[in-house]
């Protein structure tokens, strides 16, 4: 069991999986570090003190800055084949679950400071659309996957109830079910793609055995 335990909090990768991730990085920053957070803060001007705002979207634009630049770091330790490629990979973990987690305090604010209930709803799509988003662009690395859904989803959720009214608690149902949705597709792209690298490396060995034969029959 603690084998077991110990398997799925390894952030052992093949570097093939974390190539994917970095090459969807860029689309991913922008939509969750820039245009969604323009959005949010467009949907929350006249409610939440404008100081609160500001600062919110410069926490996004460092994050945008940091996970771009975390990329590119990662993509050299990577074709180095440097051991800072895990360190580079935990820091990009956190800045992962960094961005969801200004995401949990937008949702937060809207209901604190009494947001209009459409507007709340919205901020609570925007972030549904992000999390449905990161299956393409985070889940080679389902540990990224995880924390940036879970982080996401379940303050989402509390502020929901917190909130009040049959229309939020329906919401709230939605979005467990929506989010269970999304952790099973993300675990099977993820294992899709596990198993097609696996299988490409396997190839690619079988080829190089049979060319080794080869010139040793010659």
């Amino acid at each position: 069991m603690i084998s077991g335990i110990t398997k799925a909090l390894s952030i052992d990768y093949h570097p093939k999986l974390i190539e994917i991730l970095i090459v969807s990085t860029l689309s991913g920053v922008l939509s969750a570090n820039i245009i969604a957070p323009l959005m949010v803060a467009f949907i929350l001007h006249d409610a939440v003190p404008h100081l609160l705002i500001y600062s919110w979207l410069s926490l996004h634009f460092m994050l945008f800055v940091g996970r771009v630049f975390m990329s590119k770091k990662l993509d050299y330790f990577l074709k180095i084949k440097s051991d800072k490629a895990i360190k580079s990979l935990k820091i990009t973990f956190v800045l992962t679950a960094s961005t969801a987690l200004l995401y949990t305090i937008a949702a937060w604010s809207s209901v604190l400071y009494d947001v209009p209930d459409i507007r709340v709803l919205m901020i609570g799509t925007i972030m549904m659309a992000l999390v449905a988003g990161s299956v393409s662009t985070l889940v080679s690395i389902f540990h990224a996957f995880v924390l940036y859904l879970f982080i996401n989803v379940l303050p989402l959720i509390a502020a929901m109830i917190y909130h009040g009214g049959e229309m939020f608690h329906i919401f709230a149902l939605v979005l467990s079910i929506f989010s269970l949705t999304i952790f099973v597709a993300g675990y099977r792209q993820f294992l899709t793609l596990k198993n097609s690298i696996t299988l490409e490396v396997k190839q690619e060995r079988s080829l190089k055995e049979i060319e080794h034969l080869n010139k040793s029959l010659i």
